[in-house]
């Protein structure tokens, strides 16, 4: 999840432990300056329907690790992203200091925090069936005999290989979460928890030497029996599990994470630990500056003359349509869920998706206008603001964009809807076109090729181009827009034809390689710009009906009807076009 998508927040749930009023009432004013509904609940009691809307709603926890972890049970079934506030006295956990509060929450407010992925997992056994996101532990009860039997025998598979006989007095699987909480007390390794998807077994005072700690991809299947009684406990929490000898437990990856937001005023994880283990090394030294938050093309005004423009606009590009790309698919599939009301959503998610381009865009080229088809979205400079004074504002230079393009389908649980925009002066400078019910993003900047690669990713992926087809007969030729007549009527031989119902993705599948061309009637500048910025990049054409060149530009023109191709195939289309 990126954290470009906390500007379309609308609500706040927070979490508070009991003596946090303080850091309750400071959340209470720092509200003031946002435009959310803050609800605060006593940690353990459960979060109901109303408190929350999906998509739009930002969870805080206000306590320790205990009450995080709380949160973390209500707030990551429901993909809800949230942070800790650390009221308590150790805070490995929640680890946003109550006076960071307000300016804390204003980069969230803005897209500029980060959040990553925390991996939980998923215990299944004779009375229990949980998630957790530290550890489930197996350990043997201390017997009321003084001589009694201190030491149990676990048998332990994993991936359906056989590990071995643990003895001693337990075991703990640990997410990398978990890693610093019972796992690290036994001497387990200690790992980076963001977006790791690993599992990890350690014995817990074991008698054998030959035991080590051994981590896993959170996809394998570990199994865990005991040959005497054992009690079970999942985060450390209360009550615990008295399972029977040979009672056999299921651990796996759970398969949702929790999503935790972090901004520039929290400490890094190693700092952290640092702090709290006391490594006390280099206690003294000043602390060096921590790496700013993951924004891919959300550069300062200072730094705008190192980077091309093009670099610049091409890395922003992509990273607006991922982000409002998550959010459109999130909706998606509650629509296609029938959890939410596919009209309503619809709108909702386009105005959603608007906001995330403009907030994302802003900081990489702030005082440049975002546009679309229905008009301005809303133009920002890097602090949230709007700018007209700016190192990149100009008259010749503008943002076009298409929130959501390919709408009926959308609303109907088609996948063939797209995010796409494109920065315009004569033409495209970049661009970028995501599908994400396909988890796809195509990428380009003038002249500088198109690539391919996951929306959920944070590199590239692979170079992509056009197809040679120099004939009709052998051609797949995609109609989009709305036009009076059928445009492809008039095409001799026997093509194959399509209907996307997304200009957006038809330009992109050309630029692609899974078509050959299309023809476009009516449609608007900002619906074909991130397109035809692919397809510029990949060397096809896009031409009037009459055959002269088409260039985008920050002037408005109406409804546009446009022939674009992999390049060798134009002019059979233009000769088909003008004998008709």
């Amino acid at each position: 999840m990126r954290g470009s998508r906390l500007v379309t927040t609308e609500r706040v749930v927070c979490f508070a432990s009991p003596g946090s009023d303080d850091a309750v009432d400071q959340l209470d004013a720092a509200m003031d300056a946002h435009d959310a509904t803050l609800t605060v609940k006593p940690v353990g009691e459960p979060l109901d329907p109303d408190d929350w809307i999906a998509g739009k709603t930002l969870g805080i926890t206000v306590g320790g690790d205990g009450t995080f972890l709380a949160g973390v049970r209500a707030f990551a079934p429901r993909s809800i992203p949230f942070f800790g506030v650390n009221t308590g006295t150790l805070g490995f956990l929640a680890r946003t200091d109550p006076a960071d509060l307000a300016p804390a929450l204003s980069e969230m407010f803005r897209g500029e925090a980060s959040v990553s992925d925390r991996q939980r997992l998923r215990v299944v056994g004779p009375g229990v069936e949980t998630t957790g996101i530290n550890e489930v532990t197996f350990e043997l009860p201390m017997p009321e005999d003084p001589v009694g039997r201190k030491v149990c025998q676990l048998e332990v598979a994993a991936g359906g290989e056989y590990l071995g006989r643990y003895e001693g007095t337990g075991l703990a699987v640990a997410t990398p979460t978990g890693s610093t909480a019972m796992a690290l007390s036994a001497d387990g390794p200690l790992e980076h928890p963001a977006n790791n998807r690993t599992l990890q077994i350690v014995g817990l005072h074991t008698n054998r030497l030959g035991f080590r700690p051994v981590v896993l991809d959170a996809d394998h299947e570990v199994r865990v029996a005991a040959d005497s009684p054992v009690r079970v406990s999942v985060d450390g929490g209360r009550p615990e599990l008295e399972a029977d000898a040979a009672d056999t437990f299921t651990i796996t990856g759970a398969d949702e994470p929790a999503h935790l937001v972090w901004t520039s005023h929290d400490a890094s994880f190693f700092a952290a630990l640092a702090a709290k283990l006391d490594w006390g090394s280099r206690r003294d030294d000043p602390a060096p500056p921590r790496p700013a938050a993951r924004r891919t093309g959300g550069q300062s005004a200072a730094s705008h003359g190192t980077q091309a423009r093009e670099t610049r606009a091409r890395d922003a590009a992509r990273e607006a349509v991922c982000a409002a790309g998550e959010t459109v698919n999130a909706a998606f599939r509650r629509i296609r869920r029938g959890e939410a009301d596919p009209a309503a959503e619809t709108a909702e998610v386009a105005r959603s998706s608007g906001r995330i381009l403009a907030a994302t865009l802003g900081r990489a080229f702030p005082g440049v206008d975002v546009q679309s088809a229905d008009g301005a979205i809303r133009a920002v400079d890097a602090d949230g603001g709007d700018s007209r004074e700016a190192p990149d504002s100009s008259e010749d230079l503008v943002w076009l964009a298409a929130p959501l393009d390919g709408v009926a389908n959308f609303g109907r649980g088609n996948p063939y809807h797209a995010v796409s925009l494109a920065l315009v002066d004569d033409g495209p400078v970049a661009g970028a076109v995501a599908a994400p019910a396909v988890d796809e993003v195509l990428a380009a900047g003038r002249d500088g090729g198109v690539t391919r690669g996951s929306i959920e990713s944070d590199t590239d992926g692979t170079s992509v181009g056009t197809t040679d087809c120099a004939a009709l007969d052998e051609a797949t030729v995609l109609a989009e827009g709305t036009p009076t007549e059928d445009p492809v009527a008039a095409l001799p031989g026997d093509p194959e034809i399509r209907r996307l119902g997304s200009p957006a993705l038809a330009l992109a599948y050309i630029a692609a390689g899974r078509a050959d061309a299309c023809l476009l009637a009516d449609v608007h500048p900002a619906t074909v710009a991130g397109g035809c910025s692919l397809l510029q990049a990949a060397g096809g054409r896009v031409t009037t009906a009459d055959g002269e060149s088409f260039r985008l530009q920050r002037v408005d023109t109406g409804p546009l009807s446009l022939i674009a191709s992999n390049g060798p195939l134009h002019g059979a289309l233009l000769a088909a076009s003008n004998s008709s």
